[in-house]
């Protein structure tokens, strides 16, 4: 699964407490939609009539398909459909990359527990690569245990019944989304009279990168005495910030190269510090964010390389973990990706559930992308699965907290 930048909405998320009073999560996938392997594995029909059952029992005069062909064709043509489809193909040699997650048998959160977890994995993989043509490109055994894999697609149900796997699921990717900066009004205002600016605080902007030399990203002479984070030395780390690495493209260079910014954007809105002596931001063309003396992250999770589309799902599990490692307070996550049936990789949601287990808040954005975020415009999302609303994930996951404008 990949997902898409959404709509920053997060000036509150280093200071998620005081957001709380204002905003509330907004609820879970309804469970009729959100199912798991074992019940996808389940004929497709009874799945349709358990669903219809559950969205039509209000309307007696409705007994099925055909009833509802004549009430609404729209949404009888997505319940046929996805009665049809077949996530994997049994017969096909197309290479696939899915999300493959075990059983975590060791999950206190400490190194020698993910080591052990990569350790299992190790196991499965070596013993199995070879007979499915497998290629695996990353692990992650900190929040979950889980592993990203390209196969023939005609291997994956076989995967599925290997001793010690959960589920596999189709990869998500996640897309950057159109930014639209509006200001909260009297936010600012607030926080200055209860002398709150972020000092001491630590966020992670799980996104498409930060420049650390941008003349707003830097920390005031009091807010130095209290960092939460040491710069690390790892790429181009500041006090500001301490910490970054490029998930998407396995390195250190955490700065965007692409010319949205979008994360940029966020980390500005979150924490940009603009204000110079005699020269406050507001009044010398420079920006002040809603914590201009916290810390940022640098949680790169969209590739620098020209012409590359979407964060993987992995790829945002293990920025969450390592934020979680390294302290942080709150994890902004400004993106998000068709929401759908389930049958596809949802990793992101067993570790933002665990990060909010070890005391991390999840701020997300809701999403903002149309009636119900298919490409088309059709009934159907990118995935070819009948869409159910416009809330996207992983903001749609229960430990998330949604933000909406």
């Amino acid at each position: 699964m990949k997902f898409k930048r959404t709509s920053y909405l997060t000036r509150l998320a280093a200071l998620g407490v005081a957001a709380a009073t204002l905003m509330v999560p907004l609820g879970q996938v309804p469970a009729a939609f959100a199912k798991n392997d074992n019940e996808t594995k389940k004929d497709g029909n009874a799945l349709v009539s358990k669903m219809l059952d559950s969205s039509l029992k209000a309307n007696s005069e409705i007994k099925s398909i055909e009833d509802l062909r004549h009430v609404n064709p729209t949404l009888a043509k997505a319940f046929e459909n996805y009665s049809k489809k077949d996530q994997f193909n049994k017969n096909s040699n197309a290479q696939v990359t899915v999300v493959v997650t075990l059983k975590n048998y060791r999950s206190q959160l400490t190194d020698a527990d993910e080591k052990a977890n990569i350790h299992e994995q190790n196991v499965l993989i070596n013993r199995v690569k070879s007979k499915y043509n497998m290629t695996v490109r990353r692990q992650v055994g900190y929040l979950m245990s889980a592993f990203e894999a390209t196969l023939p697609e005609k291997h994956v149900q076989d995967l599925k019944r290997e001793p010690g796997v959960v589920s596999v699921a189709k990869e998500r990717l996640y897309h950057p989304m159109e930014n639209y900066a509006r200001d909260l009004q009297g936010v600012q205002t607030v926080f200055k009279k209860h002398h709150l600016d972020g000092t001491g605080m630590l966020v992670s902007i799980i996104d498409t990168g930060i420049d650390p030399n941008h003349q707003d990203m830097k920390l005031d002479a009091s807010a130095k005495k209290n960092i939460r984070l040491k710069p690390t030395g790892k790429g181009n780390t500041t006090d500001k910030v301490p910490a970054g690495f490029n998930y998407a493209d396995e390195n250190t260079n955490f700065t965007d190269a692409n010319g949205e910014q979008h994360g940029m954007h966020v980390a500005g809105i979150v924490a940009a510090n603009g204000d110079e002596n005699g020269a406050p931001a507001s009044e010398n063309h420079r920006v002040d964010g809603i914590a201009p003396n916290a810390q940022l992250l640098a949680m790169k999770v969209f590739s620098n390389v020209p012409g590359s589309h979407g964060a993987r799902d992995v790829d945002i599990v293990a920025a969450i973990e390592d934020s979680v490692k390294l302290g942080a307070d709150v994890i902004n996550m400004s993106l998000g990706s068709d929401n759908g049936f389930g049958g596809t990789s949802s990793a992101t949601s067993v570790a933002l559930k665990k990060a909010r287990e070890a005391g991390v808040l999840p701020v997300i954005s809701a999403g903002n992308s149309g009636l119900n975020f298919s490409e088309s415009g059709g009934i159907d999302d990118s995935l070819g699965k009948w869409d159910d609303a416009t809330l996207g994930s992983p903001s749609s996951y229960p430990s998330a907290f949604s933000v909406a404008s």
